[in-house]
């Protein structure tokens, strides 16, 4: 018996996608290890500031990373979630507590940056935890440094991702902003480019069906898998004085038109 043909297209359409990513730029940044460097939150004119909290469920079935349905805002079924509140109800045991946990969905923030000295990637989104957004958050409403992500006078960051230590084995991630404030560009033209083409961060996540992520559980569960996802580890931060540019012409009008429609 044939595959049905709207089958095949569908199929043949996302194993492209996924080729098409692979030898494409990644809209991902992770820091590297053992080495300082320095990025620039973008205004992020998709939603009311740069900090987008999503939650994902990690390593289910052979699926590393799958985007809960429920993130996005869409009134949509998530296999995932539902099977946790089954759990979470049922007798209390070690062994449904301990699945429960394995299962439920886990935040992690995305923040809109260009990385300094690699400025041509284009913005790209770091994916924080728990500690780094709260480290980072406390810059943002603290009047002293205020919003990060001002395209006039806002403030790069210095992120360090240490090695990993026996006291902390996934390693640190220290935080702290620069010294002064600075434009995000000293080209307005390419500051005003990176801040009305910021794409969604929904972009980098590919987005799963009901039934594939049915599918990945129903997998999960017949394997008998229970290792829990490695958790956020510890962040530090600290902070330093500032002294703010002049203002660029078009650029301010630019990020306030953004705010206001926020």
């Amino acid at each position: 018996m044939s595959t049905p043909t709207h089958v095949v297209s569908s199929v043949k359409a996302k194993l492209d996608a996924m080729t098409s990513q692979g030898k494409g730029k990644s809209l991902i940044w992770r820091p590297t290890r053992g080495k300082e460097e320095q990025v620039r939150i973008v205004p992020y004119k998709h939603g009311p500031d740069p900090f987008n909290e999503l939650y994902f469920h990690y390593d289910i079935g052979s699926v590393k990373t799958i985007l809960c349905p429920h993130t996005a805002g869409v009134d949509e079924s998530c296999p995932i979630c539902d099977y946790t509140q089954y759990l979470y109800k049922q007798e209390k045991s070690d062994k449904n507590y301990a699945l429960y946990k394995r299962l439920k969905s886990r935040l992690r923030v995305y923040v809109p940056v260009i990385v300094r000295g690699d400025e041509d990637a284009g913005i790209r989104f770091w994916g924080i935890g728990k500690n780094t957004y709260t480290a980072i958050g406390r810059l943002f409403i603290d009047a002293e440094y205020g919003d990060l992500s001002d395209p006039i006078k806002g403030r790069d960051v210095k992120v360090l991702a240490t090695n990993p230590t026996p006291q902390y084995i996934y390693g640190q991630v220290d935080v702290r902003p620069a010294a002064n404030g600075s434009a995000i560009s000293q080209n307005v033209q390419i500051a005003k480019q990176w801040i009305t083409d910021c794409p969604s961060v929904f972009e980098a996540f590919p987005k799963m069906t009901t039934a594939e992520i049915q599918n990945a559980l129903d997998t999960f569960i017949s394997q008998g898998d229970s290792e829990q996802p490695a958790a956020e580890t510890p962040t530090s931060e600290s902070v330093t004085d500032a002294a703010l540019p002049e203002d660029q012409e078009g650029l301010a009008e630019l990020y306030a038109s953004i705010t206001k429609q926020a």
